[in-house]
């Protein structure tokens, strides 16, 4: 078996590196009293001495002390072909990268690479770190004050756990090999094979990990069941049943004990159901019966027997996993007469059924058609989109050095032909959710850009703000259909405003740099959209060429009542001017907090103090009479 013991240590303290060889690397007895005052802060008090390591475990143990200088070793180290099994990693390490920025670059280009996070938990929460690197079983936290015995735990199990994944790799590779070798001999064994039909006809009609009848033997039984029981005038149940958070599983202990979990509910089910009837796996985690001649009551008795044989928790590796499950039950006839519509219907309750944390539910009609309404909605979007039914309003944004208009936000509207008036979020919840947003997005673009070149042709010269989606702003091809529309209206770029959102840019930042800098050298300015929301670090924030930073309207709504956000306002304002960008603050529903931002310097706002979202002949009209619009008008004069 592969034997790694190399430990990188990544930390701008030095003294820290001694104590951490104190434990790994020194002999017993040594005399520590030089780092006796570091150990008595890092490592607790005399209560928790620091033992010599065991004689059997010889760490080869560097040292880094700039997130920098740790990717540089790394590298070398696995150049070299002597990669490091782990690190320990501190959190701050200024000037440089931080611990979690290293942790990001090392993974990039050496994921196996175990790290132990050195922190007091007051520099990351775990939602920041898991937003920037990830749920991952790579990463454990060491907290200040440490524990020498946790340290050495540490290094062993996490030394131990990347030997056995690189020989797991190792394994993988060797597999690979000698099922390429072995394909080449299969030509060789085809007579062999014919002999084994029958064997391979049950395989090719049961689960090959549960050994339950698979999808096709079910559907085979299925509509044999719907010929018999319409034949003979009977009902019968159909019953699928999901895992609750079975991915959990998975994820946390391993594929391994994820198919025992799978193994051990196909026998829990087998054992309370009749020899008549069928349990399948469908695939996943899904398992589909039928029961004959059962009714409403004898399915729901089945239903709440199969939630009582799920409880007993299953032991695997010593651990014990709890599983329950979610069942859906349809009736033959009552629910459908054939096996798309029975399994449809079957499905739809068991959705309900794990939604409502019920355990099992029974198919509801009524539920069932406001489903199928939200399904018409989608398609009514799509054709409303497809046909241009969709209106634009726009909200106007004014400069507050000059207290007069420069621009406006571009926002969609939908009037629904028999539903009326559809919130934005849930018609766009909608459309992210269905794949549409793309092609509502550059619907608003394209609309947009024609409202700015009628505008202009009036002598109104503003600015257009348009809100980018996500799958529209990592499009490869955005700049070129940006520019298309440009084209089409004859709109100069500089009068163009794409808004984005931090977690756009932190979904792929390579790609994201790139895109910005292609839109940026057109011409069309950029804006941070809902800016402090999301999770961009000023560093990255620096990397970005974006012209201005909206602030998000929950800082701003009650900003006169609420001291922190004054604070964050102000900052933000601060931080945007330094990096030369433009503050504009949306949410403005009061002169108050108008005058508090023109006070901090903020450039430009827009709300409802100034002027709700209106339609474009609405807006027009607002421009030649607003105290606000008279600087448009003036400036087409």
């Amino acid at each position: 078996m592969i034997e790694n013991k190399r430990i990188l240590l990544v930390d701008d303290n030095r003294d820290i590196h001694e104590d951490f060889r104190k434990v790994l690397c020194a002999a017993a007895g040594a005399d520590n009293g030089d780092l006796d005052d570091l150990e008595l802060g890092l490592f607790g008090g005399a209560d928790s001495p620091i033992p010599a390591p065991s004689d059997h475990i010889k760490y080869e143990v560097d040292s880094a002390y700039q997130g920098e200088q740790a990717l540089d070793m790394v590298r070398k180290a696995h150049a070299e072909g002597r990669p490091y099994a782990m690190a320990f990693m501190d959190v701050r390490m200024p000037p440089g990268w931080d611990g979690i920025q290293t942790i990001a670059r090392i993974w990039i280009e050496f994921p196996y690479t175990e790290i132990v996070i050195c922190t007091a938990f007051s520099d990351y929460s775990w939602e920041d770190i898991v937003a920037k690197l990830g749920s991952t079983d790579r990463l454990l936290f060491l907290t200040k004050p440490f524990d020498s015995t946790s340290v050495k735990q540490m290094a062993l199990t996490l030394t131990k756990k990347w030997c056995l994944g690189e020989a797991a790799r190792g394994y993988v590779a060797r597999l690979e090999r000698d099922v390429k070798d072995r394909t080449i001999q299969l030509e060789s064994l085809l007579e062999e094979v014919k002999k084994k039909n029958l064997e391979l006809e049950y395989v090719s009609m049961h689960d090959g990990l549960t050994d339950l009848p698979n999808r096709a033997l079910f559907s085979d039984r299925l509509q044999y069941s719907t010929n018999c029981a319409a034949r003979d005038n009977q009902k019968f149940g159909v019953l699928v049943l999901d895992l609750d958070r079975f991915k959990e599983v998975n994820d946390m202990r391993g594929h391994h004990v994820g198919d025992h979990v799978l193994r051990e509910v196909g026998t829990r089910l087998r054992d309370v159901l009749r020899d008549s009837d069928t349990v399948a796996r469908m695939g996943g985690d899904e398992f589909a019966v039928i029961l004959h001649n059962a009714g409403k009551e004898a399915c729901m008795h089945v239903a709440k027997k199969i939630g009582h044989v799920m409880e007993p928790a299953i032991v695997v590796d010593s651990a014990s996993i709890v599983i329950a499950a979610s069942v859906g039950i349809a009736l033959y006839p009552d629910h459908g007469e054939d096996e798309i519509e029975l399994l449809k219907s079957a499905d739809v309750a068991m959705y309900d059924a794990k939604r409502a944390g019920t355990g099992f539910s029974i198919f509801d009609s009524e539920e069932n058609t406001r489903r199928t309404n939200r399904l018409k909605l989608i398609a009514d979007l799509d054709d409303a989109i497809t046909h241009s039914r969709l209106s634009l309003y726009f909200q106007p944004i004014v400069d507050l050095k000059t207290n007069q208009v420069r621009g406006v936000e571009a926002l969609c509207r939908w009037i629904h032909h028999e539903r009326g008036f559809i919130p934005p979020d849930d018609f766009i919840v909608l459309a992210e959710q269905k794949g549409l947003i793309q092609a509502l997005t550059l619907w608003v673009l394209d609309t947009a850009l024609a409202q700015c070149a009628a505008w202009h042709a009036q002598g109104l010269q503003i600015t257009m703000s348009v809100n980018l989606s996500t799958r529209n702003f990592l499009d490869p091809e955005l700049p070129s259909k940006v520019e298309g529309y440009l084209k089409k209206w004859q709109v100069p770029a500089e009068w163009l405003c794409l808004e984005i959102t931090e977690s756009m840019t932190m979904s792929d930042p390579a790609r994201a740099l790139e895109i910005i800098r292609v839109i940026d050298a057109m011409g069309v300015k950029i804006s941070i959209d809902d800016f402090g929301t999301g999770y961009s670090s000023l560093a990255y924030l620096k990397k970005l060429q974006v012209d201005e930073l909206k602030i998000d309207r929950s800082f701003v709504l009650e900003m006169d009542k609420d001291q922190d956000n004054q604070m964050i306002v102000r900052s933000t304002i601060d931080l945007a001017h330094s990096l030369g960008m433009l503050v504009v603050a949306e949410g403005i529903e009061t002169e108050t907090i108008m005058k508090m931002l023109n006070g901090y310097g903020c450039d430009k706002v827009q709300g409802y103090f100034l002027c709700k979202p209106k339609p474009a002949d609405d807006v027009t009209r607002w421009l030649q009479e607003s105290q606000w619009g008279l600087g448009a008008v003036r400036a087409a004069s």
